[in-house]
């Protein structure tokens, strides 16, 4: 939603809004290399569960910085600070998702592995999107009477408290192959 945010409501055009949202990947880019370096030498459950720490509190710091007058270098540095965090976490999942698979499925494992990314990032847009229609219209509600648009941040609070909760949790869920 940030690219709706960030044309719709802050009035950037999209080659500026583009720009901005390169601090993601670029976050992600300097991250990555060396927390797969890290997890080869301690292990993937730190890392993993660092790296989702990280992305959710940057996230949280975007859900509050967020208006419509915003400080443009506290919104990059969050978004630099969501795709280090995601950085963090992909490639210590990837190595544990694939280490677990015997030789024989690693490319059907890699394949699964590229359709859960492919599918959650579709599924998240386009609930997100679905959601947009009446989180916008909040937003804007709220930047006219100076009121924070609480139902655009609240929607997301439960599905947070789950997913820290299960990871949190400890043990493994991984699915087993058997030759």
């Amino acid at each position: 939603l940030m690219p709706f945010y960030l044309e719709r409501v802050l009035s950037f055009d999209s080659a500026v809004s583009g720009l901005i949202l390169t601090a993601v990947p670029l976050g992600m880019t300097v991250v990555a290399p060396k927390a797969g370096a890290l997890a080869d030498r301690y292990g993937p459950r730190i890392l993993t569960t660092g790296g989702m720490v990280l992305t959710a509190l940057a996230i949280m710091g975007v859900a509050f910085t967020v208006a419509v007058h915003v400080d443009l270098v506290l919104l990059v540095a969050e978004l630099i600070l969501v795709g280090a965090g995601l950085g963090v976490f992909t490639p210590p999942n990837n190595s544990s998702v694939m280490g677990n698979l015997p030789s024989a499925r690693l490319g059907v494992g890699g394949g699964i592995l590229n359709m859960a990314r492919s599918l959650g990032m579709a599924m998240g847009t386009a609930i997100s999107l679905r959601h947009h229609h009446g989180s916008v219209s909040d937003f804007e509600w709220g930047c006219r009477t100076g009121r924070r648009p609480q139902r655009a941040v609240d929607s997301g609070h439960p599905l947070c408290v789950i997913c820290a909760r299960r990871s949190l949790r400890g043990g493994s869920d991984s699915v087993r192959f058997s030759d």
